[in-house]
């Protein structure tokens, strides 16, 4: 069957080549920022996650905090993931979203299906865990970076020290990361969390380039062994600070990312990418 697709969105912003795009037959609607996707959402169920990333990010907040009574996404996109939380959690849960962009944010009210009733916050994600600090959560999303723009604000000790300090006592934090075939500095990323968190599980995407990581305040004994996904299988390495010798090969002289340095850190990514 040939595919075919429709522009509903199609203009250049600043630096920004930004479209909307629905692709059928298999009825999905993407958001396009340059040549990068930024998000997909399902025409036919917009709750149910299309990219895998998004779908192992979901499955494993809902085994490891089942019932949230505070959730925090950083990043909106197509929404797919508060359109997933939504669908767990939404009369039970109060689920606010981050944004920094506010054409991303107008976007996703006339083209992703984004719900007048959706608590959004239009700002940066590290100020707005500064500004609540007094209020706990139980989930906090990091689905901040991308191929073409890595908040370096967003990677540090400091920042990961902020998010320890916003989560309840069995609080988890979920990364949405590159992993280390595209990304040198993924090592560094993750040392950086070991560095404040107990533990952290690791679960590379089979199809994407996409390392999701769950961050916790604690030891987890339950850890889960695997996740699943559209019928495929994700299997979760631990790591801890206490047990160097289980690192892999690409954390073993991953140094840390702080406020100081984290400049550093980001001309190097970008170095890899071909961008100065």
């Amino acid at each position: 069957m040939a595919t075919h697709h429709r522009v509903l969105f199609d203009e250049r912003r600043g630096e920004d080549w930004i479209r909307v795009v629905d692709l059928f037959p298999e009825q999905h609607r993407y958001l396009h920022f340059e040549h990068s996707i930024q998000g997909v959402m399902s025409l036919v169920d917009h709750c149910a996650p299309v990219l895998e990333y998004v779908g192992v990010m979901c499955s494993g907040a809902r085994v490891l905090k089942p019932q949230p009574s505070q959730v925090l996404i950083g990043g909106l996109g197509s929404c797919a993931t508060l359109h997933a939380f939504n669908a767990y959690w939404k009369h039970r849960a109060r689920i606010r979203s981050v944004e920094s962009s506010l054409l991303v944010l107008e976007l996703a009210r006339r083209f992703f299906r984004l719900d007048p009733k959706d608590e959004i916050i239009l700002g940066d994600f590290r100020s707005t865990l500064e500004d609540d600090i007094d209020q706990l959560q139980d989930l906090i999303v990091i689905d901040c970076y991308s191929s073409q723009f890595v908040p370096p604000h967003l990677l540090t000790l400091e920042f990961m020290d902020l998010l320890y300090q916003s989560l309840d006592g069995d609080g988890i934090a979920v990364f949405n990361i590159w992993s280390p075939g595209c990304n040198r500095i993924c090592g560094a990323q993750i040392r950086t969390m070991l560095e404040v968190f107990e533990e952290v599980a690791i679960a590379a995407c089979h199809e994407d380039d996409n390392f999701i990581v769950f961050a916790s305040r604690r030891r987890r004994p339950d850890w889960p062994v695997k996740l699943h996904f559209k019928g495929l299988v994700y299997r979760l390495d631990v790591l801890s600070l206490r047990f160097r010798g289980y690192w892999p090969d690409y954390m073993r002289e991953a140094g840390l990312i702080g406020d100081r340095n984290m400049l550093d850190f980001l001309r190097e990514l970008m170095l890899q990418h071909g961008r100065t």
